[in-house]
């Protein structure tokens, strides 16, 4: 499995490389934070999958999740989101949760907050595919998630290949939505 796992580094890996030579973007600031979040998801999972580093790789998942929601959604929104997560995580440790899973509670509320940040710029662009393939990526990645989550308990070992599945292909979905289509795509409210 070691090497399967370091075989999907490398596919993410692979793809923050090709958003970070994105010829046309939508926006300079649009890639700029798509790279960016490419680059720290590539961290995350070297951390995990190849020096199997849990906590720092989570921090770098946090950071990710928080880039994605400041490239879809106007700064504003910034507070509440934290709110939110500050809360999640408040009623994580007040039940006494270790780290990891204070942390894993936090990148949830983090990773719901850009999913839904995603569809809403996706649904105010319209006919505009870049916002689709952003928000398309985003399900997937949530879709892997879920499936990350149900991988710990022990009866759902088997969910091991659908993790990558979903986590692939959203990657490259996350890679696609940084090209503009050739027309100028505003990404400001």
């Amino acid at each position: 499995m070691r090497v399967l796992e370091i075989s999907f580094f490398l596919w993410v890996a692979a793809c923050f490389a090709a958003a970070c030579f994105i010829k046309r973007p939508v926006s300079k600031r649009d890639v700029t934070l798509l790279r960016l979040a490419m680059g720290l998801t590539a961290a995350a999972d070297f951390c995990m999958l190849v020096l199997g580093r849990d906590l720092p790789g989570l921090l770098f998942f946090i950071a990710a999740q928080s880039v994605y929601v400041l490239r879809y959604a106007n700064i504003k929104w910034w507070p509440p989101m934290y709110g939110c997560a500050a809360l999640l995580a408040g009623g994580l440790a007040a039940d006494g949760a270790d780290l990891l899973t204070w942390l894993a509670g936090a990148y949830g509320a983090c990773l719901l907050w850009a999913l839904g940040t995603a569809i809403v710029r996706a649904a105010r662009a319209k006919k505009q595919p870049p916002y689709w393939w952003s928000a398309v990526g985003m399900v997937l990645f949530l879709g892997c998630d879920i499936c990350v989550g149900l991988y710990q308990l022990p009866a759902m070992a088997g969910v091991w290949p659908v993790i990558w599945v979903f986590y692939l292909p959203s990657q490259a979905m996350l890679m696609w939505s940084g090209r503009g289509n050739g027309n100028t795509i505003s990404i400001d409210n």
